[in-house]
């Protein structure tokens, strides 16, 4: 990274640094990309004229069944570990769910196969300030196993 802001003093493209970056090394998943019908304004601001559009996006089932497929085997959900490993799975998520009842007292049927995640509304603007959802998932675990989350943010415990 540091070599590609070399050219960029004011930080005005990291974004496109970084997926240039991605995209340089090869270090992306081949996630299927859906797209949804919505309204968007026409080309000027002062034309109030809709038109219906496809537009991108991610489901998570897409990224689900991408992550679980092989050469990842669930790694990126399951705390590191891969779907073959189910003994560790088991023992992760079971542990997990008995800590969480200290902070919440919500009970899953199946708590060895019960994959915690993060959900995060937000509301986006276009560049016509139009309000759109944006919903994202996050994996709990981190990839160190039960003892290591993604985001202590939304945890008010730490794990023992």
């Amino acid at each position: 990274m540091a070599k590609r802001s070399t050219n960029d003093t004011y930080g005005r493209n990291a974004s496109r640094n970084l997926f240039s970056f991605i995209h340089q090394k090869n270090k992306t998943l081949e996630v299927h990309i859906s797209s949804v019908t919505v309204p968007v304004r026409g080309a000027s601001r002062h034309k109030h004229k809709e038109q219906m559009r496809p537009w991108p996006v991610l489901y998570f089932s897409d990224w689900v069944k991408t992550t679980f497929a092989d050469p990842y085997n669930g790694y990126f959900l399951l705390g590191g570990y891969k779907i073959h490993q189910e003994q560790h799975v088991t023992n992760m998520l079971k542990n997990f769910w008995e800590r969480y009842q200290f902070v919440d007292t919500i009970s899953t049927a199946f708590p060895s196969k019960t994959v915690p995640y993060f959900l995060h509304g937000d509301e986006g603007r276009g560049q016509c300030k139009r309000p759109v959802m944006i919903l994202s998932a996050q994996p709990v675990l981190g990839w160190g196993g039960e003892n290591r989350v993604t985001s202590k943010k939304y945890l008010s415990y730490r794990f023992v």
